[in-house]
């Protein structure tokens, strides 16, 4: 009751102080709103290309590894995700690196292997061929029909009366099968190619077979 009493009726001052008083609370909390709506904009914009400025460098990354560039690094080092993730493919392109490079040095050392077992063989071949040339010349003296085979029992050397025997020249013997070009009679039993012309496996050394009233045809 005495607070009925004590009020008093709002004069213009009051009323126009008062719409002052809400015109100013509500620009202050429109300018507040805006503020915070301008922040969170800004603050989405800024991750917005912190986010893709990482992506385009893992991607452009990525891509260096995808050409063969090995040696490329990812230059991020935040303490993110992208961070976690461009360590991860920094290390592993790391290890394949060091593959890479192991199996290059294999393969240089497999190769100068195989050039020294080339070379050799040729020096081989060479020595074989000289020796082979000077048994042919050896042999072409010999009245008797002589043929060198190897171990696929195919011609390698033949003398003169090797040809006049089986009536081929040397050039349509040497490198033919035995079995093509002559076949050695027991009477009047054929004779397997293996009797008469053994092969003694492991080694170069010629195996002799004799045996009286045989036939060559």
């Amino acid at each position: 009751e005495s607070f009925i009493k004590s009020a008093r009726p709002l004069d213009e001052e009051d009323v126009a102080a008062l719409e002052q008083r809400v015109e100013h609370i509500s620009r202050s909390s429109f300018v507040f709103l805006s503020l915070t709506v301008f922040f969170v904009i800004g603050l989405n914009i800024i991750l917005f290309i912190a986010i893709t400025f990482n992506l385009r460098i893992i991607l452009n990354g990525i891509k260096e590894i995808e050409e063969g560039n090995l040696s490329f690094r990812i230059p991020l080092s935040t303490k993110d995700e992208f961070g976690t993730i461009a360590q991860f493919l920094n290390t592993a392109t790391a290890k394949i690196q060091i593959i890479q490079q192991n199996i290059e040095q294999k393969v240089i050392e497999r190769t100068q292997q195989l050039n020294l077992a080339i070379n050799q063989l040729n020096k081989d071949k060479t020595i074989i061929s000289a020796e082979r040339n000077k048994l042919a010349v050896a042999l072409s003296g010999i009245t008797d029909a002589v043929l060198v085979m190897d171990l696929n029992r195919r011609v390698v050397i033949c003398n003169l009366a090797t040809e006049k025997i089986i009536g081929l020249p040397a050039t349509a013997i040497l490198g033919k099968p035995l079995e093509q070009l002559i076949q050695v009679y027991d009477e009047n039993w054929p004779l397997a190619i293996e009797v008469f012309c053994p092969v003694r496996l492991g080694t170069f050394e010629g195996v002799v077979f004799k045996k009286e009233n045989l036939k060559l045809v």
